[in-house]
C-alpha cells in the first residue's frame, strides 16, 4: 500500500511538471540569473555578468506552488511561485520575474524579500492563527506600499484594494483633483461593483486615508460596502516604517480584530 502512495505521489508530480513550462530571470551580485521549467520535468540555469557564464541542467517537480529542482546528484534548489507568479529562491530569497518576450535587459533590478509573519488576534487579545508569506525586504524602496499590497492579497482582504496602493500609479496620491483635504490626512475614494456570484453584485466603496508629511504614508482604509457594516482598518508602523500592526474595527468603534506583524 505504501509503495503505491509514492508511486501516485511520483505521478502527480511528474504530471503537474508536464503542464509548467515557464523562464524566469533575476539580478543580483552583479549578474543575471535565468532559470528554465521545461513541460518534460527539465530544468536549466544559465547565468551572465560578475560571476561568469555558467550554464547547468537538471530537473524539478511541482508541488502545488512549489518547485523543487535537483541539479545532477548533489545541488538541490527550492523555489516558490508567489500569488503575482513571482519566483521566489526559498533560501537567498531573491525574486524572479518571466522572461519578456524579446528578452531585454530593460527593467532588470535586485529585488528581494522576506518572510513575513502575522498573528491574528480576536477582540480579546488572544492569538488564533498566523499567516506567513513572502513580503518585501525591508531594504525596498516602496515597503510601505508594498508590505500592505502583499498582506491584503494574501490575508484575502478588501478585494481589490491591494492592486489600488501598489503599484503606486494606480492610486494618486498627489497632484489629483479628486482629492479631499483634512488636517492631517488626505483622503481618496475608490467605488467599485463587486460580483459576489449567483447574480449577486455587491456596491462598496474603499476610503484611502494617508498622511502627507509623512511621504503619503497610509494610515487607514474604510470598507463601506452598501447595506453592510462599515469596517475600519487602521495602519500602525514601527520607528523603522516598517508595517507593525494593523487593528480593525467596526462602526462603534470596538476592535474586531489586530493583525501583528514580526
Amino acid at each position: 500500500m505504501k509503495q503505491i502512495t509514492v508511486l501516485l505521489l511520483l505521478l502527480s508530480n511528474m504530471l503537474a511538471a508536464q503542464n509548467f513550462e515557464k523562464a524566469y530571470r533575476g539580478m543580483w551580485a552583479e549578474s543575471i540569473w535565468k532559470y528554465y521549467f521545461f513541460k518534460d520535468g527539465k530544468f536549466s540555469m544559465a547565468t551572465e555578468g560578475h560571476v561568469g557564464e555558467i550554464d547547468v541542467q537538471g530537473s524539478y517537480s511541482k508541488e502545488d506552488d512549489t518547485l523543487y529542482v535537483r541539479i545532477e546528484t548533489t545541488s538541490r534548489l527550492k523555489f516558490y511561485l508567489d500569488i503575482d507568479g513571482k519566483l521566489i529562491d526559498t533560501k537567498l530569497l531573491y525574486e524572479y520575474s518571466e522572461i519578456p518576450v524579446p528578452d531585454t535587459v530593460t527593467g532588470l533590478c535586485t529585488v528581494k524579500r522576506k518572510i513575513q509573519r502575522v498573528v491574528i488576534s480576536d477582540s480579546h487579545g488572544i492569538a488564533r492563527e498566523t499567516l506567513s508569506y513572502y513580503g518585501p525586504d525591508d531594504s525596498d524602496p516602496h515597503k510601505i506600499r508594498k508590505q500592505l499590497y502583499y498582506f491584503f492579497r494574501y490575508a484575502k482582504l478588501l478585494p481589490g484594494a491591494a492592486e489600488k496602493i501598489y503599484p503606486a500609479s494606480h492610486l494618486k496620491t498627489h497632484k489629483t483633483p479628486k482629492v479631499e483635504y483634512d488636517k492631517a490626512d488626505r483622503v481618496q475614494s475608490y467605488s467599485f461593483f463587486q460580483d459576489r456570484g449567483q447574480n449577486v453584485v455587491l456596491q462598496r466603496m474603499y476610503q484611502f486615508n494617508y498622511a502627507e508629511e509623512t511621504g503619503y504614508k497610509f494610515t487607514s482604509i474604510t470598507d463601506m460596502p452598501w447595506r453592510f457594516e462599515t469596517i475600519k482598518y487602521t495602519f500602525k508602523y514601527d520607528i523603522n516604517d516598517n508595517l507593525d500592526k494593523i487593528i480593525e474595527t467596526g462602526e462603534d468603534g470596538a476592535i474586531i480584530r489586530t493583525f501583528k506583524f514580526f
